[in-house]
């Protein structure tokens, strides 16, 4: 499992990668404090495959033309 500089907001624990997912489009990382159990979910943003499906899309100008 992967850590993060990040420290528990809670206790200052280390905190442990559980999950990440991108299904929504944004991705998200699910990181739980190995003191005090803490869980924390971090937005990182749009997610990679997201943005490249966005920049292939054509516009909306371009598809009224056609």
């Amino acid at each position: 499992m992967s850590t993060t500089d990040e420290a528990c907001p809670d206790c200052g624990g280390e905190l442990h990668l559980e999950d990440q997912t991108s299904f929504s489009g944004n991705k998200i990382r699910d990181y739980k404090c190995v003191q005090c159990g803490k869980s924390v979910i971090e937005d990182c943003g749009v997610a990679l495959w997201q943005a490249i499906h966005d920049a292939n899309e054509p516009k909306e100008e371009e598809e009224e033309k056609e």
